[in-house]
């Protein structure tokens, strides 16, 4: 899937700026591994502590307290502030509870602009397996959302 983000982000000239808890930038690693990924993405920033989140993503701390750094209120507001601290034209999200029995992660993915969506996912217990299904699940989501450019 990184490949398609990849191409299809290349090809509609559009920027991505990532906010990643649970999956500690492995989506970024993913997206680089192939060339040319400085045309489109920004960057990355690994937001794993809620003082993070609060500082570098504007998330607010009464959010955090009242509904949990694992929920969709949480990425929402992180794809809010990668927006606000960003010039990118497309945000994706993640936080989650990864490696224990009843695993969970939220994804949020944004077009400047328009309506951010979240949707939540149930990673497999097993915590590395839990990180590659989450990585998948974030670009299948973000792919979803991108402009189809014909060729």
């Amino acid at each position: 899937m990184h490949r398609k983000v990849h191409q299809a982000l290349i090809a509609a000239r559009k920027t991505l700026a990532i906010g990643e808890s649970c999956t500690g930038g492995a989506i970024a690693a993913s997206l680089v591994e192939i060339p040319d990924a400085s045309l489109f993405l920004l960057g990355s920033l690994v937001v794993y502590s809620n003082e993070w989140k609060e500082k570098f993503l504007l998330v607010r701390k009464v959010t955090l307290q009242a509904k949990g750094a694992v929920s969709p209120e949480v990425v929402t507001e992180m794809v809010q502030g990668l927006f606000s601290q960003t010039t990118a034209d497309f945000v994706l999200a993640v936080s989650g509870e990864l490696g224990v029995v009843g695993s969970r992660a939220f994804v949020g993915v944004g077009k400047r602009g328009e309506k951010i969506e979240v949707e939540a996912i149930a990673p497999p217990a097993e915590r590395l397996a839990g990180i590659h299904f989450t990585v998948q699940a974030a670009l299948t989501t973000l792919f979803r959302r991108l402009p189809r450019v014909r060729t």
